[in-house]
């Protein structure tokens, strides 16, 4: 009795893994194989995660309207634009950002409203006084590097655009 349950107590964890495995290509739906086309040759040598991102990623598409889509294009080109280093800078922003309380992520989206909300000159304006500022603050640093306190004080940067 006990060795003939322990195949079949044993059989749901070792078929649980595949189960649960990102769908193999033959299983995408035809929409989601036209969308991710191009993965095709490699889709069963890809990792598990990138395939379930992948497969996540090409339903949201199916989903969005043709502005969303178009929104989507933008941002996918502005980021593949950027510099590694770039890119890096802003995947350690939205780490920072995650980590904020509810309260001040919605402050910081709140600020980057308001200045978002400012006309184009003055927005333009507070950035080259800010610019200004900090170059005056760094070069005092540089020459006086014991008494950093001296040197002009900057004000809050302008806002970034909040991770979404």
């Amino acid at each position: 009795m006990k060795a003939t349950l322990g195949p079949i107590l044993l059989a749901p964890l070792l078929l649980a893994p595949a189960a649960m495995a990102a769908p193999r290509w033959e299983e995408r739906s035809a929409d989601q194989q036209a969308l991710l086309k191009s993965f095709e040759p490699r889709w069963e040598q890809l990792p598990e995660p990138r395939r379930e991102r992948l497969a996540r990623g090409a339903e949201r598409w199916s989903r969005m309207n043709p502005e969303q889509r178009e929104q989507a294009r933008h941002r996918f080109q502005r980021w593949k634009d950027l510099t590694p280093e770039q890119r890096e800078r802003l995947l350690q922003r939205r780490e920072q950002f995650r980590k904020l309380s509810p309260e001040q992520q919605e402050r910081m989206r709140e600020r980057y409203r308001e200045w978002q909300a400012l006309p184009p000159e003055e927005r333009a304006e507070k950035r080259q006084r800010y610019r200004e500022l900090k170059r005056r603050r760094d070069e005092c640093a540089a020459q006086n590097p014991e008494s950093r306190a001296d040197c002009p004080r900057l004000p809050t940067p302008p806002p970034r655009r909040p991770p979404r």
